[in-house]
């Protein structure tokens, strides 16, 4: 379980540092795109926007529809993509679980019945799995494009900047992820262990909010990109509630069920009594994870990648100073503290943007009544 727990750790985080970059950051783009071409569908030579008539009767010239080579260009950086993930797992795999902390170095005699360092348990099977699941990567990054292949680009260069700070930022969050992982498996293998149940439960639930802020995201960036501000507005409204009242039923579901989620994954009893450690952090983080999950698609969607990056690696170097000193002090509860300040963080973030009357959410503290402006 130590071992599988491990290796599932590290070969997310190789593989969303760069599949979150590309993938993230697409959908606002085709969704602005989406609604840029329905407005320009039928148009004269000159540019000038034509209704379709209450009869139905169409314009006599229309421009054609863009085509988006891009698409083809996603698929094809998928599968390099891929295909690079897979190579660096395999070859790479005894350099990561060094960085992990679990040692592939035997015992060091020097008295006899004396050892000063001891191999880990974990590292061979844990070596095993990763160079297994390596071989999965290509076909795992192409899957995901695929579902991401709607969400396209809109030119050659400005997605791939955005990528960049998409990439910064994931960064950012992985590297607190992976630093909380580390010292959980620092500690005991029954410990790590405890912590891969407690963070694969928290995780799953998170994905819940994700789904949420994905969704939010296309509506906004397809709103954003017609100078509908009110409608923005509302939907920022709307799912931000949504948030906030599925974390609180999610922390009571986790509360109640969290046990029996437990023995799904394991029977142990220690490692069970360790996981109940971490109980009180995965579910009352909840509400957090909702909520800052929630407001990173919001940003995303009216493209404000910067303010998302600098503040994420902020946030990320906080979080890692919290976690390099905690797990010391108070164990596993130490690392899923520092988790919960991490999530914290970034909702406290994403609403003092929401505050600020000078960014890309100005239009929140005013009234449109749905009028529409041209933001290009």
């Amino acid at each position: 379980m130590a071992a599988a727990g491990v290796s599932v750790s590290i070969f997310n985080v190789i593989s969303k540092l760069f599949n979150i970059p590309l993938l993230g950051v697409a959908t606002s783009f085709v969704a602005q795109d989406i609604s840029k071409n329905a407005m320009n569908e039928y148009s004269d030579s000159d540019g000038v926007f034509k209704k379709e008539s209450k009869n139905s009767r169409r314009p006599i010239e229309v421009l054609e529809k863009k085509q988006l080579a891009s698409v083809s260009t996603a698929i094809l950086l998928a599968v390099g993509i891929g295909i690079f993930e897979a190579l660096a797992l395999y070859v790479g795999a005894g350099s990561f679980l060094n960085m992990m902390g679990i040692s592939s170095r035997g015992g060091v005699y020097l008295k006899p019945d004396v050892v000063l360092k001891q191999a880990s348990s974990m590292r061979i099977p844990a070596e095993r799995f990763i160079k297994l699941r390596a071989i999965g990567a290509p076909a795992a990054v192409l899957s995901l494009a695929l579902q991401g292949v709607f969400r396209g680009f809109m030119d050659t260069k400005t997605p791939l900047f955005c990528v960049g700070k998409r990439l910064l930022m994931t960064v950012g969050s992985l590297g607190a992820v992976i630093l909380g992982a580390s010292m959980a498996a620092r500690q005991a293998p029954i410990h790590m262990a405890a912590h891969q149940i407690c963070y694969q439960v928290w995780l799953a639930v998170s994905l819940l909010a994700d789904a949420i802020a994905s969704s939010a995201q296309a509506m906004i960036a397809s709103s954003y990109s017609e100078g509908d501000f009110g409608r923005v507005k509302e939907i920022t409204f709307l799912v931000l509630k949504t948030g906030l009242v599925m974390g609180l039923a999610l922390t009571i579901i986790l509360g109640a069920s969290f046990d029996k989620i437990a023995l799904l994954s394991t029977n142990d009893a220690e490692v069970l009594a360790i996981a109940r450690s971490g109980i009180l952090f995965v579910c009352a983080s909840q509400p957090l994870n909702a909520l800052a999950f929630i407001c990173d698609g919001l940003h995303f969607g009216v493209s404000d990648f910067q303010y998302a990056a600098h503040s994420m690696i902020l946030i990320g170097v906080v979080t890692s100073a919290f976690l390099l000193y905690a797990p010391s002090v108070y164990g596993l509860s130490g690392v899923w503290m520092g988790l919960s300040l991490f999530m914290g963080l970034r909702m406290l973030a994403g609403f003092t943007r929401f505050m600020s009357k000078s960014g890309p959410w100005w239009f929140l503290h005013k009234d449109f009544h749905n009028t529409k402006v041209n933001v290009n």
